[in-house]
């Protein structure tokens, strides 16, 4: 079974985002801030992490910087944003991230990009 972790500082989009892709036989993770999260990561391996760009104080940037320095696997990311500028902000920023998404988002949208990172990560994936 495919694994996600959610970091997002938004306690109800996590459960959102969750409730959409348990419905669809993902295993679901979920971390509030960036700490958290980069915990979930190194333990739990997740295939793919959906995080929110900006985590309160935490900057999901930074974040990813980090899975992809720590994390003996690093999982795909999969950035979402609320803001408009994606193009010109933050697409420069993201460095080796796998996707993005602008919320609010559109759950087959959402899917469509979860399916084809879990996919990759799956192509990546050492087998046992």
């Amino acid at each position: 079974m495919t694994t996600i972790l959610i970091v997002d500082d938004d306690e109800q989009l996590p459960l959102i985002l969750g409730r959409v892709l348990a419905q669809h036989d993902f295993e679901i993770q979920v971390a509030t801030n960036a700490r958290d999260g980069l915990a979930a990561a190194t333990t739990q391996s997740p295939d793919v992490v959906l995080l929110d760009v900006n985590l309160g104080s935490d900057s999901g940037l930074d974040l990813q910087r980090e899975l992809r320095e720590s994390v003996e696997r690093p999982p795909a990311v999969i950035f979402m944003t609320s803001r408009r500028d994606v193009f010109t902000e933050i697409v420069p920023q993201l460095g080796p991230a796998d996707d993005w998404i602008i919320k609010p988002w559109d759950p087959a949208e959402l899917l469509a990009r979860v399916r084809l990172a879990a996919k990759r990560a799956a192509a990546h994936k050492p087998t046992e």
